[in-house]
């Protein structure tokens, strides 16, 4: 099975408004470790938004919804907001199914131009 850490290094795109975060594989109790970091550190220059781009993450676990909305509440402390970007059928329905589906403010993924 083929597991990846969601957003290597190369992945974190940062500006003065926005951090991106892809998440690249499932998204699980295995994987979620290195997600945490990935958020953690894109938090850290304290942009306007953080973005979490889940188009190719075709797994989301209950774990990582928990993470994800530590991450939406740090990032509301801090004045950043939070948006998940191109979540997949199964990614909203665990969202809805976790009641948090309208707490986590969603985009659709961006199309390459």
């Amino acid at each position: 099975m083929l597991l990846a850490t969601a957003a290597l290094p190369e992945d974190l795109a940062v500006d003065d408004a926005v951090s991106v975060v892809r998440v690249h594989g499932e998204l699980d109790l295995a994987t979620a470790a290195g997600l945490r970091q990935e958020l953690l550190e894109a938090l850290l220059p304290v942009p306007a938004r953080l973005v979490v781009d889940l188009a190719d993450c075709p797994f989301l676990g209950a774990t990582a919804v928990q993470l994800l909305m530590s991450a939406h509440l740090r990032a509301q402390a801090q004045g950043t907001r939070l948006t998940l970007r191109g979540c997949r059928p199964q990614a909203r329905w665990v969202l809805r199914l976790c009641c948090v589906d309208d707490v986590l403010e969603q985009e659709p993924a961006q199309r390459d131009a």
